[in-house]
């Protein structure tokens, strides 16, 4: 299952933003404030801004929350890659943070 550390670092990776590093500079958090997340229950103040900031909902950087339109927005976004299309009929049976750990793979080897 993944932390939400994990879950954000993938969003900005989806988002093309550099680093969660990067992240916190332009929510004005202070340094490490996102990595301190894996041992401490983070102010939802922070959690929403992240949230609003990335585009999803604090109940999906929680876990809480499987977001079907979201799920769905990645498949069709590996549709649309010719480079993926083989990956389709798998994608269709994964669960979100799947997709997510997936695309992330498949960026980070097309670099």
């Amino acid at each position: 299952m993944l932390t939400i550390k994990d879950r954000i670092e993938l969003l900005c990776k989806e988002k093309e933003i550099s680093s969660v590093s990067a992240l916190e500079k332009e929510l004005g958090f202070g340094s490490g404030t996102i990595r301190k997340w894996e041992t401490q229950i983070p102010k939802v103040v922070y959690l929403q801004q992240v949230a609003d900031r990335l585009g999803c909902s604090v109940d999906y950087l929680l876990g809480r929350e499987v977001d079907d339109s979201y799920r769905d927005q990645l498949v069709e976004e590996l549709a649309r890659d010719p480079d993926l299309r083989a990956l389709m009929d798998m994608s269709r049976k994964c669960t979100s943070d799947e997709l997510n750990i997936l695309k992330g793979l498949i960026r980070s080897w097309k670099k």
